[in-house]
């Protein structure tokens, strides 16, 4: 939220000198731990490494995720439809 608040130059100079979302430092860590490990990671694993902001630091309240389809997702068990709301970074290659 800070970001939004300064100029676009200042907050493109952020994103590209820093990692404000962790984004990169999660992307480090998941392949070391992959390669290290050899496999790809469990959905906790990927949770540990990368987990979703807590309510008090979430942009878009109230949560709007139907966790019933999220589950039936999961567990492949009916039809399901998934919409992701928040992204961790433009393009959204890292997301919850």
């Amino acid at each position: 939220v800070q970001l939004a608040a300064l100029p676009p130059e200042t907050i493109v100079d952020t994103l590209k000198t820093q990692d404000p979302f962790g984004v990169r430092t999660f992307e480090t860590k998941l392949l070391e731990t992959e390669s290290r490990q050899q496999r790809f990671l469990s959905l906790s694993e990927l949770q540990s490494l990368f987990p979703c902001p807590n309510d008090g630091e979430r942009i878009t309240l109230p949560d709007q995720r139907n966790h019933d389809k999220a589950r039936a997702f999961r567990n492949g068990t009916e039809p399901y439809f998934l919409f992701f709301q928040h992204l961790r970074k433009a393009g959204g290659t890292n997301f919850c």
